[in-house]
């Protein structure tokens, strides 16, 4: 009898221990991280930092936006384009809706941050968003490639 008890115990601690560490699991899903076309990169002003767009884990959904930048630089977000080639291989600009959720303050006083979503949108691996920047009275670009994301928990 004893035995029988000890092997259900040992059993049941097996199973409460396998619930505290379950098998290994990931997100995936898609972003927009920024890339470079030139090799090596030209250097890009630091007036954005941070940029970046997460995405839905299917091919359509909608993006969720944000970058930081010092008070100095003020850059307004006029427009979003998705880069896509067609058959042919000729690259189309598609402009994307979008709108700013908020701008906060972002660890400390001279640096901000802001966040916006794109309207739903469907789309491919390899595609690119070119981020339209308005820098006092400059206007600057920020191609962000579309690729799958993959974390390990």
């Amino acid at each position: 009898m004893k035995t029988k008890t000890l092997g259900y115990l040992t059993c049941g601690m097996l199973l409460m221990a396998g619930n505290a560490c379950p098998a290994e699991t990931a997100m995936v899903g898609w972003w927009a991280i920024p890339t470079s076309v030139d090799e090596p990169p030209v250097p890009q002003p630091q007036y954005v930092q941070r940029l970046r767009m997460d995405g839905p884990a299917e091919t359509n959904g909608v993006f969720k936006g944000s970058f930081q930048w010092q008070a100095a630089w003020k850059p307004e977000l006029v427009s979003v384009l998705r880069l896509a080639v067609d058959a042919s291989g000729k690259v189309e600009p598609h402009p994307v809706a979008f709108r700013i959720i908020e701008t906060a303050e972002a660890s400390g006083a001279e640096t901000r941050r802001t966040m916006f979503e794109t309207e739903s949108l469907t789309f491919a691996e390899g595609e690119c968003f070119l981020l339209v920047f308005r820098v006092k009275g400059e206007t600057h670009l920020r191609l962000l490639r579309i690729s799958r994301k993959f974390i390990p928990h």
